[in-house]
């Protein structure tokens, strides 16, 4: 194994660490440690399942996140959850720092829509609002919110007023 620190082949197992993290399909193994005989440093090689000093495996952080915000469950309910299911303490914080991770990791409707954005949309947003009569006598605004170079629908929605709070909502 090459040593991290010095980058020589001079080096030897030595032990493996005291923890492993837990997954769904159970604990994982220890990792092995390794010994330097050149720098005299001892270095453990990187989990690819896990973060670094995780109790937790990625597949469980993905799976609680993807629970939360999905709807299965408040952090309690899930914190309880996982911890039946892997006979290990799952803490709400813990959990609401997953998902917040996961939320600064996202794409922001801005970012997402130049992603996805079709080729021939100029960017420029026109949003307008229609009274419509619904039923008997019963009023609506119809909200359309139009690509202005190639007039394509991006958003509709129905609300009860034109007003400056519905536009920044739409």
């Amino acid at each position: 194994m090459r040593c991290p620190f010095c980058r020589t082949l001079d080096t030897k197992r030595k032990g493996t660490t005291g923890t492993a993290p837990t997954g769904l399909t159970g604990v994982g193994k220890p990792l092995q440690r390794f010994w330097c005989h050149a720098c005299r440093r001892s270095f453990t090689i990187a989990r690819r399942t896990s973060s670094t000093r995780s109790r937790f495996s990625s597949d469980v952080v993905h799976q609680a996140v993807t629970d939360y915000v999905e709807g299965l469950g408040s952090y309690r309910m899930l914190a309880r959850t996982y911890s039946r299911r892997l006979s290990r303490d799952v803490s709400r914080s813990a959990l609401n720092a997953w998902v917040a991770a996961a939320g600064a990791a996202a794409m922001t409707p801005l970012e997402m829509s130049r992603r996805l954005a079709p080729p021939g949309w100029g960017g420029w947003v026109g949003i307008d609002g229609k009274r419509l009569r619904i039923g008997s006598g019963d009023e609506a605004t119809l909200m359309v919110a139009v690509d202005q170079t190639s007039t394509d629908l991006i958003h509709a929605r129905v609300v009860d007023h034109e007003s400056g709070d519905v536009f920044a909502t739409c």
